[in-house]
């Protein structure tokens, strides 16, 4: 399911293993692309793979699924605008 792949790439990616974190999540979100919690923990693997723009088109799709006010969107904004910091 699109929760179980969203689950595994996270653990995956706080073991470390960033880009098969990354590949988890595509699959998760290629079963459900409106899923914004995955949307959120992609655009964080790319954050920390130093790629803002990926991040930011995951921000820009989780605006559209939920807004602004959702816990998702203010997360990965969080998440983003605290790369630029250092």
């Amino acid at each position: 399911t699109a929760q179980a792949l969203n689950y595994r790439g996270y653990a995956t990616r706080k073991l470390g293993r960033v880009d098969e974190g990354i590949g988890y999540y595509l699959k998760s979100v290629a079963l459900d692309p409106r899923y914004a919690e995955v949307r959120e923990y992609l655009g964080e693997a790319y954050v920390t793979k130093g790629e803002v723009a990926r991040a930011k088109a995951q921000l820009r799709a989780i605006k559209k699924i939920c807004g602004i006010e959702c816990e998702q969107y203010k997360d990965l904004a969080k998440a983003i605008s605290e790369s630029a910091k250092g």
